[in-house]
């Protein structure tokens, strides 16, 4: 997959694949089937990666690449020349571009994002760099993503932030109370006007 090209779809591709383009599993979302061979990322490339529910599993809820009979491998990657993973949230089917429902800004989140039955090899964090313009900015609120290689799989990791975000209710209430103390603080400051006249 050169530079400037995608594989996407749902479906399997029978041997290796190395990617310098796009790699974008399923049918929003879905899995890519990888079978005897090998997955290497190269830099500069890309995963667009898609999900609409934290619940349904890989393939269903969320994208997913498997990966039969052979490993995730990377080649010339580094904190300079780093593998792209551009993570989009859905808000609708198929492919609306929006805050996930369900999703709590709070709460800690994994997701498997690729699944070998061999292993992935020479994995670096560092190497990968996690665009998060795609998932929408109201459901983070302040939390954060990483990668992780856990065995034979790589996990998308979401950590919580501290105070959950708020409803979208709750910060028109707050605008309307705030408004409504600033008028009765506007007619207050009126009736006690005093006006002196010197003599």
């Amino acid at each position: 997959v050169d530079s400037g090209q995608i594989l996407g779809g749902s479906g399997m591709v029978d041997g290796s694949v190395a990617v310098s383009g796009t790699i974008s599993p399923g049918d929003s979302p879905g899995t890519l089937v990888i079978t005897n061979g090998d997955l290497t990322w190269n830099a500069g490339g890309s995963y667009d990666w898609e999900i609409y529910d934290i619940d349904d599993g890989p393939g269903v809820g969320w994208d997913h690449l498997d990966i039969t009979g052979g490993t995730l491998l990377f080649s010339g990657l580094s904190a300079e020349t780093p593998f792209n993973i551009n993570l989009l949230s859905l808000s609708a089917l198929p492919n609306t571009a929006g805050p996930l429902g369900g999703f709590n800004s709070a709460a800690n989140y994994a997701w498997t994002i690729v699944s070998t039955t061999s292993s992935i090899t020479g994995f670096d964090a560092s190497f990968f760099n996690l665009n998060t313009a795609g998932f929408d900015p109201y459901n983070t609120y302040g939390g954060s993503f990483s990668l992780v290689a856990n065995g034979k799989n790589l996990n998308l990791l979401y950590t919580g932030s501290a105070t959950p975000i708020p409803e979208p209710g709750t910060w028109l209430a707050a605008a309307l109370l705030t408004g409504a103390a600033w008028l009765r603080w506007r007619r207050r400051s009126r009736g006690n006007v005093v006006f002196s006249r010197s003599l």
